[in-house]
């Protein structure tokens, strides 16, 4: 349905959690293993009973979903692990969890470029010398 992206009211309660919002990639060379991320959903309320979850990624070129759907009937946040095989800077997950009343709510994971973005912010790795008193 087109209209899952509602502003929730305060107070509403949210089915479940998804940890975390933001997952960086790191840079992938060619020819290496896969990156793999995992997420994880956390039941809010745990007297919802199963769920069913749906993940979509706007990248499905350069990643694939792990599981991709299927029901979260335990109590234990439920793994999904996002296997990059590049990443070209931006993207996002959704993840819409269905209860078993019908009502659903849609997360969206960002996707963000990694370790090499942040290794830059740091500077050069040599010493900085120290300027005479």
């Amino acid at each position: 349905s087109f209209c899952t992206l509602l502003v929730l009211p305060r107070g509403f309660m949210a089915l479940v959690t998804v940890e975390p919002l933001v997952v960086l990639v790191p840079p992938i060379a060619d020819g290496a293993e896969p990156h793999v991320a995992t997420i994880h959903v956390v039941r809010a309320n745990a007297a919802a009973g199963d769920l069913t979850f749906k993940c979509r990624t706007t990248v499905p070129k350069e990643m694939r979903v792990r599981p991709a759907s299927g029901v979260h009937s335990a109590s234990e946040p439920l793994p999904i692990d996002l296997v990059f095989s590049s990443f070209g800077g931006k993207g996002k997950v959704q993840v819409q969890v269905t209860d078993a009343a019908g009502a659903s709510e849609t997360h969206v994971v960002k996707l963000e470029p990694g370790e090499a973005a942040a290794a830059d912010v740091a500077g050069p790795s040599e010493p900085v010398p120290t300027p005479n008193p």
